[in-house]
């Protein structure tokens, strides 16, 4: 219904949930998520590799920030509105 709403506007494009932002937004998720792969091991190995960093997670949000924005300002090219 938020999408509908939002999408009357004439500056929102807007499209069904593509829900491509789950994935990347799940790696930081220990449980819950069932994979071929074993995701707790996965979230142990991405944890230890952050831990390297001297930003920690914040590192990471940027990173799914900017996969977001790439994304969301693809589905803009060539369209009138001026927000996705």
């Amino acid at each position: 219904m938020l999408q509908q709403i939002l999408g009357a506007h004439s500056q929102v494009y807007t499209v069904a949930d593509p829900w491509l932002m789950l994935h990347p937004i799940y790696v930081m998720r220990r449980s819950g998520i069932v994979t071929e792969f074993d995701s707790y091991w996965a979230n142990i190995g991405l944890k230890d590799y952050l831990s390297t960093l001297d930003k920690k997670t914040e590192v990471l949000y940027d990173i799914i920030k900017a996969y977001a924005k790439v994304l969301y300002n693809a589905s803009l090219q060539n369209k009138k509105e001026k927000f996705f």
